[in-house]
């Protein structure tokens, strides 16, 4: 099977930041709505949908898919020691 090129072109960035916009104009929409009525269900899940644009944010700045899991916490890279540490 052929493997896929991680790699994103100008109209891949152009859509990964159009999606980033979407994303987050609709979860602070909705966490907006969320508080303002009270319902706490609406207000995570426009949390989430901000997260979530944030996300595609990273992938239009990189010009590249991100892997699944661990795109939200601190990328960990293994020492020489066999430990592990935070990367920067």
């Amino acid at each position: 099977m052929p493997r896929l090129r991680p790699d994103l072109g100008p109209f891949g960035r152009f859509i990964a930041a159009l999606l980033a916009g979407i994303w987050i104009a609709g979860g602070l929409a909705g966490a907006a709505i969320g508080w303002r009525n009270g319902s706490w269900a609406l207000l995570l899940c426009g949390a989430a949908g901000v997260w979530w644009g944030l996300l595609w944010v990273q992938v239009a700045r990189k010009g590249r898919r991100l892997r699944w899991p661990g795109n939200s916490g601190p990328r960990l890279r293994r020492r020489r020691g066999g430990g592990r540490e935070a990367q920067n």
